[in-house]
């Protein structure tokens, strides 16, 4: 079976985004805390990426992350309160975004990101990158990725803030957030309560449907320490915590309600300068989800070098990651070596990279990208790039493959492609982008192997202005 998807996007925002122009490194913005790696950009940036900080996230007047991301350009939103919510990138299915927490994956394998356990009041900010990133992020990145960050590093000195709102259906919101940092050394908390009795869309009583408010009742906390030795060597280390309970609709066949959607996560990061060009990382995150009682368990381990001259970026690293399914006693491990290279030559910006990941049930499987950019001059940009992606299969297709003797189940393979052309103006940047995807050895959720190629085309046109 095959199925071909074309799409077409035009956004235009209002807000004051930071333009493309600006100075990021590489086919991504790359920022402290990322799996890649550093907060001293050099040269432009070549993805189409969303970018929303702090004051545009407050100015939109959502009160759930789902709910801001319903009112993004550019990106195909599904859902809201009673759905399980999803996000589609350049017409990829739901499972094939990754959702990332300060650098960790909160997608469960081969999943639909969960985005109602990330707590709005503690986003500092967030990115959305179209495209395959699989090298940069590991299995799961074929449509593009959306990367939270949450309250970290802040203003010297000390500010606490409390927020209060009530709306219709009995929804309200407290949150309350305070911060210390004193010459880089810093501690900030977030607490925060959000409640509502939801909307009743479901009157037929269908399957003893006759109430089927869709409430909402969400605790959650987030706890950031950073600590620094010298200049030289820093440390951080952060609690993000969700308990929550959401009802969803039911089907037409009476169950049980599950309505669990809880997220425990922390990280502690090192970081230690060795030389002028040297720098290395440490990271250890651990993260406990529950998803309507079904309980899981993810460890990831990472170690990177990087090495900067004048005008080049090497990175080389190591990740392992072990995602365990709690309540049935099972596991998808795999072991992942990565570099990218960025730099300029001749005035062109460069971006290559690539990853091999060694599954502990399948065979090893690598990924690439390939990035170009160059400024023709001071209004005029063209880009492209090119690139290949996976996804692993998930806790429920890796049993069935297993017990169907299917060792030989290749991943879901995307090879992307897009160019694009960027313009400066006095008030804002115009993009257009052309893009292809193809996708080969789909999963089928009901059976235990490959099934299906999907091919993804689209033109994206997107301006970002300034209202005066």
């Amino acid at each position: 079976m095959n199925f071909k998807k074309i799409s077409f996007v035009l956004a235009t925002s209002a807000l004051t985004f930071t333009t493309a122009t600006n100075a990021v490194l590489g086919p991504i913005p790359i920022y402290l805390n990322t799996e890649y790696r550093t907060d001293s950009p050099v040269i432009g940036s070549i993805a189409s990426t969303i970018k929303l900080n702090k004051e545009q996230i407050q100015a939109s007047g959502a009160n759930t992350f789902t709910e801001l991301l319903a009112t993004i350009q550019g990106v195909a939103f599904e859902g809201g309160a009673g759905n399980l919510t999803s996000l589609r990138i350049r017409g990829n299915k739901p499972a094939h975004t990754l959702l990332l927490v300060d650098g960790s994956k909160v997608s469960i394998t081969a999943t639909q990101p969960n985005f109602d356990v990330v707590p709005l009041d503690q986003i500092e900010r967030i990115e959305i990158s179209k495209g395959p990133f699989t090298s940069l992020y590991g299995p799961g990145a074929i449509g593009g990725v959306v990367h939270v960050f949450t309250n970290r590093e802040t203003e010297e000195g000390e500010s606490t803030t409390l927020n209060a709102s009530y709306g219709t259906h009995n929804s309200k919101k407290i949150s309350i957030s305070s911060s210390i940092n004193n010459n880089g050394n810093y501690v900030n908390y977030s607490l925060s309560k959000y409640k509502t009795d939801g909307i009743d869309s479901r009157s037929d009583n269908i399957g003893g449907n006759e109430e089927d408010s869709d409430s909402i009742d969400r605790t959650s906390g987030s706890l950031n320490i950073g600590y620094v030795f010298s200049k030289d060597a820093n440390i951080k280390f952060n609690i993000l915590k969700t308990d929550a309970t959401i009802n969803y609709d039911k089907g037409s066949i009476s169950d049980v309600l599950k309505p669990d959607n809880n997220l425990l996560q922390y990280n502690f990061e090192l970081n230690q300068v060795i030389s002028d060009t040297h720098t290395i990382k440490l990271d250890y995150a651990e993260q406990k989800t529950q998803r309507r009682t079904d309980k899981y368990k993810l460890i990831t381990k990472s170690f990177i070098n990087e090495f900067n001259t004048a005008n080049n970026k090497l990175t080389l690293g190591f990740v392992d990651v072990v995602d365990k399914d709690i309540d049935n006693n099972a596991q998808i491990k795999h072991t992942d070596i990565f570099s990218q290279w960025q730099g300029v030559i001749a005035n062109n910006e460069l971006s290559i990279g690539a990853r091999v990941v060694d599954h502990d049930q399948f065979k090893k499987h690598s990924t690439f990208n390939l990035n170009w950019a160059k400024s023709l001059n001071e209004v005029t940009r063209l880009t492209a790039s090119h690139g290949k992606a996976t996804n692993l299969p998930s806790h429920y297709q890796n049993k069935l493959n297993v017990l169907n003797g299917y060792g030989d189940v290749k991943p879901e393979q995307a090879i992307s492609s897009e160019i694009g052309t960027e313009f400066l103006t006095d008030s804002g940047t115009i993009i257009a982008k052309i893009y292809n995807t193809k996708v080969s050895n789909a999963f089928k959720y009901t059976e235990p192997d490959s099934y299906s190629d999907a091919n993804s085309d689209g033109f994206d046109d997107t301006a970002y202005y300034e209202m005066v």
